[in-house]
């Protein structure tokens, strides 16, 4: 098992990924949008807005799954996993 101290350099480094790709890619989202002047669709304001809501959301999913990939791999918590016993027959 990784020590504590792994464990919390672990996290930092994830929650600052998590907040610089959060940060980059909701900051690329909202300059297209405010490029194209919420008329990239053709339809409404609101429908456009939340397009843009489900994508920052998409985008924030996938860049905590990314996160805690990262936080799961330098804690050592993935040391821990066994991949079977000795006793298993082999495939």
């Amino acid at each position: 098992m990784g020590s504590i101290e792994s464990r919390r350099r672990a996290a930092a480094a994830a929650r600052r990924f998590g907040a610089v790709a959060a940060g980059l890619l909701s900051a690329a989202a909202i300059a297209v949008v405010a490029l194209a002047r919420f008329d990239f669709l053709g339809a409404g304001v609101h429908v456009n807005l939340a397009m843009l809501l489900g994508a920052l959301g998409t985008i924030g999913v996938g860049v905590g799954l990314m996160a805690l990939t990262f936080y799961s791999s330098r804690s050592g918590a993935d040391d821990e996993v066994k991949m079977g016993s000795p006793d298993d027959p082999a495939p």
